[in-house]
């Protein structure tokens, strides 16, 4: 899978940064065969977010829209999972830099609980995302891990991930 995810980032780099590189570097991510978990186009949205392979140019990733959500609405099926659960990665990565707190976390939640209509499919991906963001910025402390979940699900937090309430 890692090779995969990494083609991503690289695609998404040749193609450019714009919402129409997006897409040809995700259908450029589809002809491949053996990639079964879509890590690819995995890729290619997180490099759309967070902008990895530019960062010497002086970019520190892709500042939030005012739909938060974006650009997942063009995306359907597992390809729009991948997309989704890139989103609170990002979020908490721009939008609140310093050590996550348990407010973070509940607003991560609140965005995963509220997805737009189109999206809600996608809902559980989306706390997984946030159960994957407390393991790595809690310092592997499982009650700061426990106490995130907690904020961003509502109170509701199942063993080793976050959980949709």
């Amino acid at each position: 899978m890692g090779c995969e995810h990494g083609l991503g980032h690289g695609l998404l780099s040749y193609f450019g940064y714009e919402p129409a590189d997006l897409k040809e570097a995700v259908s450029a991510c589809d002809m491949l065969e053996a990639d079964p978990w879509h890590a690819c186009a995995q890729g290619a949205f997180m490099e759309y977010n967070f902008r990895f392979l530019t960062l010497g140019e002086g970019t520190g990733g892709r500042p939030v829209p005012e739909d938060v959500y974006d650009p997942c609405y063009d995306y359907e099926g597992e390809i729009g999972q991948r997309c989704v659960g890139i989103l609170p990665l990002w979020w908490r990565a721009i939008l609140f830099p310093d050590e996550p707190t348990t407010a973070v976390f509940s607003w991560l939640g609140d965005k995963c609980q509220n997805l737009p209509q189109e999206l809600q499919h996608y809902k559980a991906g989306c706390f997984r995302s946030i159960g994957f963001v407390a393991v790595t910025t809690q310092d592997a402390d499982a009650s700061l891990i426990e106490q995130s979940c907690r904020a961003a699900s509502a109170g509701n937090c199942r063993a080793k991930f976050c959980s949709q309430p």
